[in-house]
């Protein structure tokens, strides 16, 4: 029959949701569903969102409305309000993206769990992932590495201490233009360029400890060199999969809520009006009298040579003096180029998993 290979693809893939929702249910993993439309478009500068424009009554200033390109922004509404466990099986929409494993529309899983690090997360989705394997008669053999030992067992260089130079010269026969290329961006186009084909098709590989610079909503965790507590799953050569373990507490995540949600309206408006615009996040301003912490912080470590930490440590905040704020905010309008960003909320101790279709 001409569309039986139609119709098995379609059983495979109610297969697979029905086993999804399964494994989260023997979790106690509560699925959600959260709007695709909204006010705000994405704000990570390499993904595009799609806008449409609103006809009916509102009081929003702008009708324009963008779908969403992850559903990350309003989960961490949810886990915010201590919703706990969560997971959501939908569809995302990122413009421009097209190719043999890339659609403008294409459905993703992402699911947080409260409480856990990166680790018991990168045991739940192998289980998940060999379960889903399973469908077809498959299963894999995992391996897990941190970032360093990728870098070393593939290239035999450290990708913590390798100059940009050793790095470009590793990628000589990809004739990749490096005019704005930073360190990053090497590193990037090492695995994607030589290190990702190389993975064994039947192979699970599960990638963990990124450099700090890589993952600015992770955990970092402290070392030489500190490193990200993230992860990325490949299956054979493919990315399947990304994690992280986020830091933070319930009155730091409204806060951040708070300053999001202004973000997210201001840049609605600029975009809507043609309007350059740039955001300044100084988090605990110190100097002149203006903050008694720092001033009493200081006094103590001058005074005993050293100052008590209670708890475990994690600050949120990064002291910065009254002076620069001030040279930041004189110097932010005639700087040349600028990407408008705005920070993605904390979520409370929890670790955060997506998948792709």
């Amino acid at each position: 029959m001409p569309h039986e290979p139609l119709r098995e693809a379609l059983r495979l893939r109610a297969r697979l949701y029905a086993l999804i929702r399964e494994f989260f249910a023997r979790r106690d993993v509560l699925e959600v569903e959260t709007p695709i439309l909204s006010e705000a478009a994405n704000t990570e500068p390499n993904i595009e969102s799609f806008s449409t424009t609103f006809t009916g009554p509102t009081q929003s200033p702008s009708r324009q409305r963008w779908l969403r390109t992850s559903a990350e922004f309003p989960m961490k509404r949810l886990l915010a309000a201590g919703v706990g466990d969560c997971y959501e099986l939908g569809r995302v929409f990122r413009n421009g993206e097209v190719g043999r494993r890339h659609n403008p529309e294409f459905s993703m899983l992402e699911w947080y769990r409260v409480g856990w690090n990166h680790l018991r997360l990168i045991d739940e989705t192998v289980e998940l992932v060999q379960a889903a394997l399973a469908l077809r008669g498959r299963r894999a053999v995992c391996v897990s590495l941190t970032y360093r030992e990728l870098f070393a067992q593939s290239l035999g260089l450290d990708p913590f201490a390798a100059s940009v130079d050793v790095l470009r010269a590793a990628l000589a026969d990809a004739n990749i233009e490096a005019s704005s290329l930073e360190r990053d961006d090497w590193l990037d186009l090492l695995i994607t360029h030589h290190i990702q084909p190389m993975f064994p098709a039947d192979r699970i590989t599960v990638v963990r400890d990124w450099p700090a610079s890589q993952c600015s909503l992770a955990r970092i965790r402290p070392g030489s060199p500190p490193v990200a507590e993230r992860f990325e799953l490949y299956l054979g050569r493919h990315e399947l999969a990304n994690g992280y373990h986020e830091l933070a507490d319930a009155s730091e995540q409204r806060i951040a809520q708070q300053l999001i949600t202004g973000e997210e309206a201001l840049r609605t408006w600029a975009t809507q009006h043609d309007i350059t615009w740039v955001v300044l996040r100084p988090t605990l301003i110190y100097g002149y009298g203006r903050d008694k912490n720092i001033t009493e912080i200081a006094r103590f470590i001058l005074r005993f040579g050293f100052f008590p930490v209670f708890g475990s440590a994690q600050g949120l905040r990064q002291p910065i003096h009254v002076d620069d704020v001030a040279t930041a905010c004189c110097s932010a309008p005639t700087r040349s180029s600028t990407t408008p960003t705005s920070p993605t909320p904390p979520t409370g101790r929890s670790s955060g998993m997506r998948f792709t279709r």
